[in-house]
């Protein structure tokens, strides 16, 4: 065990036992599962990646994936609160629509692609869809 994670094993077992000396039982449990999660995911060799390389390959596979863009990018952000981070702050990410898409999810994908050019599938989609995607034209790559 190199010294690095020796200190984050200590930090981790330190957290651990405050955790438990707490008397709220519930919260204790459930703040113990999720301390002992992120030290889980920290550990992780993928969690050692540099953030550009992590990008590169969310961007692959949420750009070359078959499924809706939505799912994609969901399941994503249910990885660990370092993907979700990473997630929400890389605008290519979101750039891949396909209508129907939930009215909720299509807001945050025009919000968080900020400027980034648009490749857009229109499939069947309420007109509320519609009026976001025909906002955003002027920076649409592609329109199917």
């Amino acid at each position: 065990m190199n010294t690095a994670e020796h200190n984050m094993l200590t930090v981790h077992v330190a957290g651990m036992l405050r955790l438990l000396s707490n008397k709220d039982t519930d919260a204790n449990k459930s703040a113990v599962l999720r301390r002992h999660a992120e030290y889980t995911n920290a550990l992780a060799a993928v969690s050692r990646l540099p953030v550009e390389v992590l990008i590169l390959a969310l961007e692959f596979y949420v750009l070359s994936s078959y499924d809706k863009p939505e799912c994609v990018i969901l399941s994503i952000t249910q990885v660990c609160r370092r993907w979700r981070e990473i997630v929400l702050h890389t605008p290519s990410l979101w750039t891949r629509i396909e209508l129907p898409a939930d009215t909720e999810y299509l807001s945050a994908a025009l919000q968080y692609s900020k400027a980034q050019t648009l490749d857009v599938k229109i499939g069947d989609a309420t007109a509320e869809a519609l009026d976001l995607i025909v906002a955003e034209l002027p920076r649409t790559r592609h329109l199917r």
